[in-house]
This record gives C-alpha cells, sequence and structure tokens, in this order.
C-alpha cells in the first residue's frame, strides 16, 4: 500500500487520507481535467489524484478574474483599460462561467493541424471523440454527424423570441443556409447550441465526475490546492510529480506513470515556466533552472467580441421580460480577399435577445474569426501565487480590425433587409464619450466603438501548441507529451492550433478524450509491466 500523509481527499465521495504517490496526477480540475481524470480512473488498478485549485461546489466567484496588461487601442471600456481574461476557477473549471455554447469548428481545421504534422488529428480522427462526448437532442441533427447518449448534454433553448426568427430568415436572404452548423459551418446560420439539462448549466464535473464519485474509488480529488511546480528529475528529465499549496502547507506528491496538466491556458503555461520550461533567455535571469527551453507562452491565439449594434424594435412585451439572451449565430465569409487564405468562415455573427422595460430590444455581435494579431505570457514573478502577466495584442495588426469592419457591414446589411422592415428599428447609440463626436454608423464610428466596448470572446488558447519540435515553435507533440521532458503531457486549451470559432469548450473536450484513450494505449490499458519512452 502507498504511504499516505496527513492531507484529506475524495474518493467516491468520502473523506479518506491523501495518498503520496499516485499512478497518474491530473493537475486542474476543469473541462479537459475533469475528462481525463474520470476517463483514466475507468482502469481500476490506476490510482488518480485530480488536484484543483478552486472549490468542490465552485467559489461564490467562480472566477480567477484574471486581467490583461493596459495595451493602446482595446478594451479602453473596462476598469482600468484591461481586458478580462475569462478563466474559471473550481471543479468544472470555464464551463462554470462561459456562455455554454457548444461550436465544433471546422473540418478543414482539424485537417490543417494534421498537414502540419499531427497526423492523428485530422477531423476524420477526431470525429469519433465528438460523437463519444455529445449527448444531442436537437431535432435538426443526423446520427451520423451528432453524437447521442454520451455525457454532455446539448441542446437548443426550449424557448425563444419571435425576433430571432425574423434574423434566420434576413440571413437567409444573403444566402446563409439554415442547417446544424456543428455539421456544415460556412455560410450558415442556426439556433445557438448549449450545454445544458433540464434548463441547467451542465458543466464538466456534473458530465463526468460526479456521477461517478461513488463508482471510482481509485480517484481522490484535492480541492482548494494550488500546485507550485511540476518536480522534474534534472538527471533523467522526466517529471517525478508535484509540489502542492494546501492550507499554508507545501508539500509533495509522487507519481509512477505521468503528470497531465490541464490547468487551462494561462495556468499550464504559467506552471510550465516556474518548473523550468520554456524559453532559456527568460527563464535564466529569474533564476530558473531550465530543463526545456521551449517557446512556452510565446504566442496566445484570443477572439475579440463586439456587440456595436443595439437596435430597439415597435414591439412591446405582454409579459415579465425574460432575461438577456444569445439565441442565434451565423457563420459567413466576410473577409478581404487578399488576406483570408482560407475557405472557412472568417466571421461569426450572435444574435442577442435584450427586452428591458415594456419593449423588444436586441443586438448584433462579431467574432473576426481569423486574426493575424496574437497575444502572449511571460511570468512576473516565481511566486506561483502570483499570475503571469498576459498581452492580449488586439488589432496590433491592423488588418483585424479592418476585418471587423467588414464584419459589421454585413451586420448593417442584416437589420436593413426586408425581413426586419416591419419591426421599424431604431438604433441605440453605445454609451461609449469618446465615440459621441462621430457619426453613427461611420467606418471611424465603428472603429472606436469595438476598441471601447468589445472584450476577449472565450478563454484563450495555443500557449503550448501541439508539433513536431523541429518547427521550432510547438511545446508538445502530437502526442501530447513535453519535448523533452518525459512522462509530462499536457492536455486543454493551450495545446490548441487554429480553429475558426469563437468558443473552446467543444474542442477542449474532444481534446481530453482523445488524450484519455492516448494516455491509456500508451500504458496498455493497465495491462502494463513497465513501460518507458
Amino acid at each position: 500500500m502507498a504511504a499516505r500523509c496527513a492531507a484529506t481527499a475524495i474518493a467516491g465521495g468520502i473523506a479518506s487520507s491523501l495518498r503520496t504517490v499516485y499512478d497518474f496526477i491530473v493537475v486542474g480540475g476543469g473541462t479537459a481535467g475533469s475528462v481525463i481524470a474520470s476517463r483514466l480512473a475507468e482502469i481500476r488498478r490506476w490510482n488518480i489524484l485530480l488536484i484543483e485549485a478552486g472549490e468542490e461546489a465552485g467559489d461564490a466567484d467562480p472566477s480567477w478574474r484574471l486581467r490583461a496588461e493596459p495595451q493602446a487601442g482595446t478594451c479602453l471600456g473596462a476598469p482600468d483599460k484591461r481586458c478580462e481574461i475569462p478563466a474559471g476557477k473550481g471543479l468544472g473549471g470555464n464551463t462554470l462561467i462561459n456562455n455554454m455554447l457548444y461550436v465544433r469548428g471546422t473540418p478543414s481545421d482539424y485537417d490543417g493541424w494534421a498537414e502540419q504534422g499531427n497526423v492523428d488529428w485530422s477531423y476524420r480522427n477526431v470525429l469519433p471523440y465528438f460523437l463519444k462526448l455529445e449527448d444531442v437532442r436537437i431535432k435538426s441533427s443526423t446520427r451520423e454527424q451528432r453524437g447521442k447518449g454520451g455525457p454532455v448534454s446539448i441542446l437548443e433553448l426550449p424557448k425563444k423570441s419571435p425576433i430571432v426568427d425574423t434574423f434566420v430568415a434576413a440571413c437567409n436572404r444573403l444566402g446563409l443556409r439554415t442547417v446544424d452548423y456543428n455539421a456544415e459551418t460556412n455560410q450558415t446560420v442556426g439556433y445557438v447550441q448549449l450545454t445544458r439539462r433540464r434548463g441547467k448549466r451542465i458543466t464538466a464535473a456534473d458530465a463526468y465526475i460526479r456521477p461517478f464519485r461513488t463508482v471510482f474509488t481509485n480517484l481522490h480529488i484535492m480541492t482548494a490546492a494550488r500546485v507550485t511546480r511540476v518536480l522534474i528529475d534534472p538527471r533523467t528529465k522526466q517529471a517525478t510529480g508535484v509540489t502542492v499549496l494546501t492550507n499554508g502547507i507545501e508539500r509533495r506528491v509522487r507519481s509512477n506513470k505521468e503528470v497531465i496538466l490541464c490547468a487551462g491556458p494561462i495556468f499550464t503555461p504559467h506552471l510550465l515556466l516556474l518548473s523550468g520550461i520554456g524559453p532559456k533567455d527568460s527563464l535564466e535571469p529569474l533564476g530558473i533552472s531550465v530543463h526545456a527551453d521551449l517557446p512556452v507562452g510565446v504566442e496566445m491565439n484570443l477572439r475579440h467580441v463586439a456587440f456595436p449594434l443595439h437596435l430597439a424594435t415597435n414591439r412591446t412585451i405582454a409579459d415579465s421580460p425574460t432575461p438577456t439572451k444569445l439565441e442565434a449565430m451565423a457563420f459567413l465569409n466576410a473577409a478581404l480577399p487578399q488576406t483570408h487564405r482560407h475557405f472557412g468562415a472568417s466571421h461569426e455573427i450572435l444574435f442577442q435577445y435584450e427586452p428591458r422595460d415594456s419593449r423588444e430590444y436586441f443586438s448584433l455581435g462579431l467574432i473576426h474569426l481569423r486574426p493575424a494579431s496574437r497575444g502572449f505570457l511571460r511570468l512576473n514573478t516565481t511566486n506561483a501565487l502570483h499570475p503571469p502577466l498576459i498581452y492580449t495584442n488586439f488589432f496590433t495588426d491592423p488588418s483585424d480590425m479592418e476585418q471587423v469592419v467588414r464584419g459589421i457591414a454585413t451586420c448593417v446589411k442584416i437589420v436593413q433587409s426586408d425581413e426586419f422592415s416591419k419591426l421599424e428599428l431604431k438604433a441605440r447609440k453605445l454609451q461609449a464619450p469618446p465615440c459621441d463626436r462621430l457619426r453613427y454608423g461611420t467606418d471611424e464610428y465603428w472603429r472606436c466603438v469595438v476598441r471601447h466596448v468589445g472584450h476577449v470572446a472565450d478563454q484563450p488558447y495555443g500557449t503550448c501548441p501541439m508539433g513536431s519540435r523541429s518547427n521550432g515553435r510547438s511545446v508538445v507533440s502530437a502526442e501530447l507529451r513535453v519535448h523533452g521532458v518525459d512522462r509530462l503531457r499536457v492536455a486543454d486549451a493551450s495545446t490548441m492550433l487554429p480553429v475558426a470559432n469563437g468558443h473552446t469548450q467543444a474542442t477542449v473536450y474532444m481534446i481530453a478524450e482523445k488524450a484519455s484513450d492516448m494516455i491509456k494505449s500508451y500504458w496498455d490499458w493497465g495491462n502494463e509491466l513497465e513501460r518507458r519512452r
């Protein structure tokens, strides 16, 4: 029996002593961590430890409240002009706070991953994992293209506003087809698909952890615990465990097989950097011994969203107003030809119903899906409790703003269509004082508004991208193993390559499902005696 220490964890819903040695240590109980811990626990002879910095049931505020460094020309209406970076805190991670939108992305995105040397990540290879995780209850979906009976419930809104049908009809007039956008993405419009069940949000913990707590007695969950370092043997370059801070006490937990980082696109690279995995020229000045010189955090993909068009209708509301809600989304190619080298969607348009007082209002939001600008992050201090410095770099490439303005022009076409004429729309100017001097509807006005009211669309991704080490841009292999460090993997949004959607939830679920099978296969599904790379 493994040695034990005094700290406690939860196993099968019962408080138990925390071991000092596990087969697998999963760091981060968010979207990916919940999936991987649960799937690995299916091999009953393996002992799994899942470590989450937040609480079991979610904190009073289930968000890390991370903010990027202030930069000129973006998030100008935010406190201190600092963009908020979405990051969930607690079991379930980002699924505690996201907008629940389930969007896979296009097949060509994943085929692009394969063309960059990650051959097992083509759409043909990842589709089975989308099907495995999904429990789709949508009439328009097909059994061949969508999954049934998986852990993650995916539904449309049970009740929609009458105005959303007008939006869909107006998009149809522009040539967009009304289809399941998770089966066909480009030039389509459809009602939002959400990770919900019985009218409530379904988190990753709801889907993968809580239903099996009494079954998986080999899965221990440690909450309110912060991993501060990955332990790496400097001689063998092998991950051997982690240091964990809980109740003010730092302790070590060892792993027999692997440490798997699922702390998300900010805290996973942060932990790698603190552990001596990252750019040598930035770690050595901080006194950190470098185990692997890799481009951790050097690039970060983000999507910017703004709702520049807010409109009042001539419709009154008989009942009490319902809450503001996203109801539909459209994917289209509205990019400048010389800057768009892809055949998929370049823009995403969001329809948001916003009733208030006794009148029906709505707004249109816009996400440019393929920005040229890239953010980055780097260490602030060597204190693990201090978050890294985050730079969004929104609109540092001037073409990105022009693409946004082009997308807004398409939004204007939609609301000026015959379908909306009967609603006698009246534009509502946003509260952005620096823009008041500009004439409403001009390109200059839109640029000003976007810079003031826009924000980060969803969690970032790609801070530890997958790929061949020889390309000089990747941190992990196609098997998600960290280059140059044995028995250490990353499996979360950090590893993602570009996808043409503004919502990472579906892709992260898929990555975690696929990673679970990769890990099981590598260790011979629990039948191994000893395995070496």
